[in-house]
């Protein structure tokens, strides 16, 4: 679990994602360029990292893998939506794998949004991240 903060701009509210994803060098890509872009990073490499991390603080939005060791992301999501706190948090699956009924699972569990991680560049997921950010926090 790691945390990143970008440098401050003075008369901005800081906008915090919390991505969990198991792969590190798309977690740190991920990391990088979020961060680049003026927003806090938080970062779990599992479903168990990112509960844990979500008693402790709330982030604005979440960026969350499905297939995970251990608790897998469609798990996650569906204890994050039983947690009254955490219940309209904005979760968006970003997952390698796709298909109808793992998207209509995400959809029915509450995921904002399902994304297929090899239709979008890392830039791509940035930039669709950072303006979820903006229209739901």
């Amino acid at each position: 679990m790691s945390i990143t903060e970008p440098k401050e701009k003075k008369g901005q509210v800081r906008r915090i994602i919390l991505v969990v994803e198991d792969d590190e060098a798309l977690r740190e890509a991920a990391r990088e360029k979020l961060a680049s872009r003026g927003l806090e990073v938080w970062t779990a490499t599992s479903g168990e990292e990112a509960l844990q991390l979500l008693e402790q603080r709330q982030p604005h939005l979440v960026w969350l893998d499905i297939l995970m060791p251990g608790i897998d992301g469609l798990t996650t999501l569906q204890r994050i939506r039983e947690k009254a706190e955490l219940k309209h948090l904005p979760v968006v699956i970003v997952s390698v794998s796709g298909g109808q009924e793992k998207i209509r699972r995400a959809l029915d569990l509450g995921a904002l949004e399902y994304l297929t991680k090899s239709d979008y560049s890392i830039d791509d997921l940035a930039t669709k991240m950072e303006a979820l950010l903006h229209e739901y926090s």
